[in-house]
């Protein structure tokens, strides 16, 4: 239920999108729901030069669908449709010294303090601990190693239906090869 769907779009250069606050994701009905837009590539230029056409767009949105059901969505790049409402419950994020928080409504991811775990904990919405303090393991060769070190974390992209944290760390495997 309301499971967000992401797809890459790809957007003429003859369409002048250069702002992704002009689109707008609607239903079968013409009603917007509630989206994220994530610039991946523009025409002729840098990602980040907002000056510059959109060439592929990353594209994600809430739908509910039963099984073996099916929906339509169109991506509205006029600004007729007027803008996307926010998410119901809106994804957060937080970060307190090297721990990082995510909210989504449904459960609280909460990693990055503890440098040898992938999570620090996992919880339900109810409060059900579903993780605490696991350890990321490695196996090469039939050796199997634990995650020794977090070297840095970084947030690459938050948005109201997904975030993406980066967390760098290393492994003591011993070395492979010649």
């Amino acid at each position: 239920m309301g499971e967000v769907v992401r797809s890459g779009v790809p957007l003429p250069a003859s369409l002048g999108v250069t702002d992704p606050a002009a689109l707008t994701v609607v239903d079968a009905a013409g009603t917007p729901v509630a989206a994220e837009f994530r610039v991946l590539a523009r025409w002729h230029a840098g990602r980040t030069d907002g000056s510059a056409p959109i060439q592929w767009l990353l594209v994600g949105f809430p739908v509910t669908v039963a099984a073996g059901g099916s929906a339509a969505f169109e991506l509205v790049t006029d600004g007729s449709a007027g803008p996307n409402p926010p998410p119901a419950v809106p994804l957060t994020l937080s970060q307190s010294g090297s721990q990082f928080t995510v909210e989504t409504g449904a459960a609280t991811f909460l990693f990055g303090a503890d440098p040898g775990a992938l999570f620090d904990e996992v919880r339900r919405a109810d409060g059900t601990v579903l993780v605490q303090g696991s350890t990321l393991t490695a196996q090469l060769n039939g050796t199997a190693t634990s995650h020794t070190s977090t070297r840095r974390a970084w947030v690459e992209h938050q948005g109201p239906l997904s975030a993406v944290v980066v967390v760098e760390g290393a492994y003591d495997l011993p070395p492979q090869g010649g």
